[in-house]
């Protein structure tokens, strides 16, 4: 081979060298075990969470009164939130064109949006929840300018307890579709199933919200099994704690029999004896399980004349170790309120605390409701959002997609943010537009908009000159003391006197 050669084969050789590679050589490494038709992850070792007995555990653990509550306080304030699509302002006509075809759909299908958000809510307890997309051709009937576009009829639940198991392409690298078994119900509803009795649910036919996924494991993690372990002590603690009172309040029933007339009934079984111990045992455990109100006792006396039987209740003498575990179950529940960050729900049930306190673990709590938010927003913008986009001939680049967005968790206070606009007002700060003072109107409370037609679109104004018939000259003089360098009110002495404003407290 020439030089010349050599040299072109060792360019072209270098060139292929700088590309990277496309091929995918490693295995995602979910534990699987396959089956038929479907597979089932194997990654917890715990036997009450290998699904589907996962899905019995969780339902039984969702019960308890602090799982419950837990739950219950941030559906609450999940359900508080208002939902929509939105653009940008300096959006494209298409992409204004697309957001108000989502919000249509949105707002007209079968079920309300509020209520699927409640559905899709369940992944908290099961760790994963399925909606199919059920879609429908909207008629002139319905809408005029978005007739013939495909909407979504129903964004159906698929209850996780028939959810049978999860079908991976061959390489166990994603999920192809999703099994459903409706055993229980082929002999109420009349059902079209295939062969093996399973119902298959493509997964681009389905919304599958996975909680914290890791490995791409489709079911999940839900937050009762990291309470597992409290949870587990505590129902270990409340069943002696309820054995340890029942004792307390009722006694334990204890019965003397003559050391003879007992060793006769053991050492033969067939004796009256012994058939009389049987009853009296059989009703001495009764009578402790409450099945039995009263006890008959036979008459008998030794030769000595000493009574054969001796009943009593017996009562519990001494103190016990009752408080002590009211303290460790109390300890337990804290630890699955932190779980789940709703420990506020234990603010005002103590002797202590503060308000502080309180509103620090409300943001606390407020962040836990932000990040279910997100992980919701998250799986519609990329498993609904897109999928509608191209079905309607929408071809738009994804970061020009209508963004689902949700309103505000935490209201301010009028109080508060009186106080907020009058202090950046003092100094100056807050522009005098007409969108500022309509957003100021609108957290206040008020129905009247400059937008109606008193003010310009985007004209900067001064208040109390150009427009006097409509803002007075009654402003506040709290900043004044401001411009003089002083630290408080609007008076003229010297000196640091910031704590005679009491805000300063706050």
């Amino acid at each position: 081979m020439s030089k010349e050669a050599k040299n072109r084969t060792l360019k072209k050789k270098t060139i292929q060298d700088t590309k990277p590679p496309t091929d995918e050589k490693g295995y995602l490494g979910l534990n699987i075990t396959t089956g038929t038709n479907y597979g089932t992850v194997m990654e917890d070792k715990r036997a009450d969470f290998t699904f589907p007995t996962s899905i019995a555990t969780y339902q039984y653990m969702s019960q308890h009164p602090i799982i419950a509550a837990s739950n219950n306080l941030l559906d609450i304030l999940i359900g508080k939130v208002d939902w929509s699509f939105s653009v940008p302002d300096s959006a494209t006509g298409k992409q204004k064109e697309a957001n108000k075809m989502l919000n249509f759909f949105m707002n007209n299908m079968d079920h309300s949006w509020k209520s699927f958000i409640n559905e899709v809510l369940s992944y908290k307890i099961f760790g994963f929840h399925v909606a199919e997309k059920v879609w429908k051709e909207v008629l002139p009937s319905e809408s005029k300018k978005f007739a013939g576009k495909f909407g979504w009829k129903r964004l159906a639940t698929r209850s996780q307890t028939t959810i049978q198991g999860w079908d991976f392409d061959e390489k166990g690298r994603y999920l192809k579709n999703i099994k459903q078994n409706l055993d229980l119900l082929t002999n109420i509803y009349n059902i079209s199933i295939s062969e093996d009795g399973l119902i298959t649910l493509p997964t681009n036919k389905c919304l599958l919200f996975s909680y914290k996924q890791t490995r791409g494991n489709p079911e999940g993690h839900s937050p009762l099994k990291d309470c597992y372990q409290s949870w587990s002590y505590i129902k270990t603690l409340e069943s002696y704690e309820a054995i340890g009172r029942a004792k307390q309040l009722g006694g334990v029933p204890v019965m003397g029999i003559d050391a003879t007339w007992l060793a006769k009934a053991q050492s033969d079984s067939t004796s009256s004896e012994a058939s009389v111990l049987d009853t009296l045992q059989t009703n001495m455990e009764n009578l402790h399980a409450g099945e039995q109100t009263y006890m008959i006792i036979p008459l008998a006396y030794t030769d000595s004349g000493k009574s054969l039987f001796d009943f009593r209740l017996l009562g519990i003498d001494g103190g016990t170790t009752q408080d002590n575990t009211r303290d460790i179950i109390v300890g337990k529940q804290l630890e699955m309120m932190m779980i789940f960050l709703t420990d506020i729900l234990r603010v005002g049930n103590e002797n202590h605390g503060s308000f502080s306190l309180a509103e620090s673990k409300q943001n606390l709590t407020s962040f836990g409701v932000e990040n279910h938010l997100q992980f919701i927003v998250d799986v519609i913008q990329e498993q609904l959002v897109p999928q509608t986009l191209i079905y309607n001939g929408f071809n738009l680049p994804k970061e020009q997609h209508p963004k689902l967005t949700y309103s505000d968790l935490d209201q301010i206070s009028e109080d508060s943010f009186s106080k907020l606009v009058q202090r950046i007002a003092s100094v100056n700060m807050l522009p005098k537009t007409r969108e500022v003072v309509d957003e100021i109107l609108e957290k206040s409370g008020f129905k009247y908009r400059l937008s109606d037609g008193d003010i310009e679109k985007d004209n900067l104004f001064t208040a109390n000159t150009l427009y006097p018939e409509i803002f007075s000259d009654n402003e506040s003089g709290a900043g004044e003391g401001m411009k003089e360098g002083l630290p408080s009110g609007t008076g003229k002495s010297l000196g640091n006197n910031s704590e005679v404003n009491v805000e300063n407290a706050e």
